[in-house]
């Protein structure tokens, strides 16, 4: 595993996050605090074939927070895939996330968080 993506640094920690998958298509979003304001960015996960948030502490391997790790995702079917995992700050839970790549958008209009 290598670092794929460095994410944005809010000294108190992310806040709500959501997911959503729409076809092949996958994101993630969270809340953060930048320049006293609520920013709402997102990943986004193009040609997603699976996706995993494990929120169960005993069962995690040992992630960095706020860091994307990538590797090449091994399998015959599936060539050209990634696999991507990583830990939100102030979050206990860890995404794993098999998809052709990841982006990121610091702050996306469409993005909305229910709560």
């Amino acid at each position: 595993m290598k670092e794929f993506l460095q994410l944005p640094y809010d000294s108190s920690g992310y806040g709500d996050f959501g997911v959503s998958y729409v076809g092949t298509d996958a994101r993630v979003h969270f809340r953060y605090r930048a320049g006293g304001k609520d920013r709402i960015p997102e990943l986004y996960f193009e040609f997603c074939i699976h996706m995993s948030v494990n929120g169960i502490l005993n069962s995690q391997k040992q992630l960095p927070y706020d860091v994307v790790l990538a590797e090449n995702y091994k399998n015959e079917e599936y060539e050209g895939f990634s696999r991507f995992l990583f830990m939100l700050s102030g979050s206990d839970f860890q995404f794993e996330i098999i998809a052709k790549n990841c982006t990121f958008a610091e702050s996306t209009e469409k993005s909305t968080l229910v709560e």
